[in-house]
């Protein structure tokens, strides 16, 4: 399996993913957010395996995604206790020094 197995390059911006403008009945539109519409800014679409092995993958995602979190969300409250520990031992040394 080679990556055009997966994608394909976007025919509406040529792969560019940037697309200035486009034509509705006739009529040219200017396109504000300058991405395409056909890719969403990305330059290529998705196969059919392609999007098969992104909808295998989400769920294995989603649940990194939610131990990465769960871990930065420990580092942080190990963090916090450490600086208030170290806070109330500054505290105390003050009023043992006075």
């Amino acid at each position: 399996m080679v990556i055009t197995d997966l994608k394909t390059t976007c025919s509406r911006c040529k792969g560019s993913g940037y697309n200035p403008g486009f034509s509705v009945m006739g009529v040219n539109q200017i396109n504000y957010h300058g991405q395409c519409p056909g890719c969403s800014g990305r330059g290529f679409t998705l196969t059919e395996l392609g999007q098969d092995v992104v909808n295998l993958l989400k769920p294995y995602i989603r649940e990194l995604l939610e131990e990465e979190r769960k871990t930065a969300d420990a580092r942080r409250r190990i963090t916090i206790a450490a600086a208030a520990r170290e806070e109330a031992g500054e505290e105390s040394q003050e009023q043992d020094g006075d």
